[in-house]
């Protein structure tokens, strides 16, 4: 019987870490972790450079990504706000290569 709900699996040092589900969680249906712990892995990848870390954002290797710096915040932006495409949502910054942004020629 696992005392947590999630355990480390695989993991690099100064890399990533990656958790999973513990399938035999003593307390998984418990009425208080009710819609908790739905994910079967969890993956955590570390970067020492934050320039990295918003390339690696805006190429789409992760999801979510806390920026503390309006400046940083605003250039990511820029691209999906100028977009004419719905593919390209305001809040993940990131525009695909295949759409006609604004000012560029129209095929």
């Amino acid at each position: 019987m696992a005392l947590t709900a999630s355990a480390a699996t695989s993991w690099a040092s100064s890399q990533y870490i990656e958790y999973s589900r513990v399938k035999d969680y003593w307390a998984a249906d418990l009425p208080v972790n009710c819609g908790r712990f739905n994910f079967d892995t969890l993956r955590y990848d570390y970067y020492l450079d934050d320039n990295v870390a918003f390339e690696a954002f805006n190429a789409g290797a992760f999801d979510l990504r806390e920026e503390g710096s309006a400046k940083t915040r605003k250039a990511a932006s820029r691209c999906a706000s100028s977009c004419c495409c719905a593919a390209a949502p305001a809040m993940t910054g990131r525009c695909p290569t295949s759409t006609t942004c604004h000012g560029s020629a129209s095929a």
